[in-house]
């Protein structure tokens, strides 16, 4: 692999897994049709446009509100059980992910993941695929009792890596994610499928259609953006 001549001039990158690293919305999607299909309720592409993002059992409650379905523990059960099989035997990662991953550990930054996913199944899945290592941190639903859009797991990513918000940069894919990390003063990189409207404008954020437009040259203009952006506020 060749890596790029630039230099960082950020600390570190902290990453969301479902949709971000991993594809595994499509996953998502099709055990929730399949929980759904199986009380006779049909569920498209289009249904799911506004539930992505927030936790799994989150998502399975809005579910059920909508289609008034009493029994939600019976749902998530079957939509996890489905799910999990999807997980095992289909789940990648996304184009360009292992690649930025390798530069950015190749420069010494530091590599955080902050996720609304449960704790056996993203480990599981870098485990399987020997890059949990990589991650000097890990921020999934167990450790915060506020999820996206709330800033509460990009809070305690901080923590953990012992940075400041203007040394990191977040990456994510959905609304929820990107909100949560601006609540929590990270720029970020907002990798948006299908042009996805957010409740504000801001220079902190960086759109891109996907993971693979994203490198070191990027993130340190968005970092450096984001630093103009915090010394016009205190002047």
């Amino acid at each position: 692999m060749k890596y790029q001549k630039v230099e960082p001039v950020f600390k570190g990158v902290f990453f969301d897994f479902d949709g971000t690293l991993v594809n595994s919305e499509p996953l998502h999607f099709q055990a929730e049709k399949v929980a759904l299909n199986s009380r006779g309720i049909s569920f498209d592409l289009s249904d799911k446009k506004d539930l992505i993002g927030g936790t799994v059992k989150g998502t399975a409650e809005r579910i059920c509100a909508k289609y008034d379905i009493q029994d939600v523990d019976s749902f998530f059960i079957e939509r996890e059980s489905v799910f999990h099989k999807l997980v095992d035997s289909t789940l990648a990662f996304m184009p360009g992910a292992q690649s930025l991953i390798e530069i950015l550990a190749h420069k010494s930054v530091l590599i955080a993941l902050v996720t609304s996913g449960t704790p056996n199944y993203v480990l599981s899945f870098l485990n399987k695929h020997h890059i949990a290592k990589k991650f000097q941190s890990i921020v999934t639903m167990a450790d915060v009792d506020l999820h996206k859009p709330y800033p509460d797991p990009y809070i305690k990513a901080l923590e953990l890596t012992s940075l400041n918000p203007y040394e990191c940069i977040a990456i994510e894919d959905s609304p929820a994610g990107v909100i949560s990390a601006y609540k929590a003063n990270l720029p970020c990189v907002y990798i948006d499928y299908e042009d996805t409207k957010l409740p504000f404008k801001s220079d902190s954020i960086l759109r891109v259609k996907n993971l693979q437009k994203v490198d070191i040259q990027l993130l340190n203009e968005l970092h450096q953006n984001h630093q103009s952006k915090i010394q016009s506020q205190t002047m």
